[in-house]
């Protein structure tokens, strides 16, 4: 995939990164898409740490109606923003892990969007707005974050973060596809 000759690194456009898919669209518009793979241990984590909050919230909620005494209306009212966080945070994980990221390179605009779900959130860039496409360090020393992770910002009528949390080379592959496509200048890490 990368090929470093001296200081200058060559990406095969046609050979996406681990986790990114390169096709394209039934009009014949170049199409990126990402599913967010995350780490196996917050994954497994996540999974235990859900289970658990599932399990204690239907013992409790079952206890509140079936308990000695009858329905017991104040662990109910107790319970409802656990059941809220519980249903907040179910959200939130399948937001993160299960999301796919797609990047349609248009014609004349770039359509960022991210869908779970039936859920989609999308941003038109237009191309002519572009003005650079930056690689940004988001994650690690001196960032937010644990792990060292880039993404990318595109500079136009606004600044557009539409990748981020990324292994170097993954963020590069990206902003060097964007940037063959809209024909302005990329400027790495």
């Amino acid at each position: 995939m990368i090929d470093q000759c001296g200081d200058t690194m060559t990406y095969d456009i046609a050979t996406p990164p681990k986790g990114f898919n390169f096709e394209y669209t039934v009009n014949g518009y170049p199409l990126i898409t990402y599913r967010s793979m995350g780490t196996t241990g917050i994954k497994i984590f996540l999974a235990i740490w859900l289970t658990f909050w599932t399990l204690g919230c239907v013992f409790f909620t079952m206890y509140a109606f079936l308990g000695p005494g009858g329905t017991n209306v104040g662990l109910l009212l107790f319970l409802i923003p656990f059941w809220a966080g519980e249903f907040f945070v179910i959200g939130a994980v399948n937001w993160n892990f299960a999301s796919i990221r797609s990047f349609e390179l248009g014609d004349e605009k770039l359509i960022a969007s991210r869908t779970c779900l039936k859920y989609k959130k999308k941003r038109e860039i237009f191309k002519s707005y572009i003005v650079k496409i930056r690689q940004v360090k988001d994650g690690g020393e001196n960032a937010e974050g644990t792990f060292n992770t880039w993404g990318i910002v595109i500079e136009a009528d606004k600044k557009y973060k539409i990748l981020h949390y990324q292994p170097i080379e993954k963020s590069e592959w990206v902003g060097r596809v964007i940037e063959e496509w809209a024909q302005k200048e990329y400027v790495p890490w």
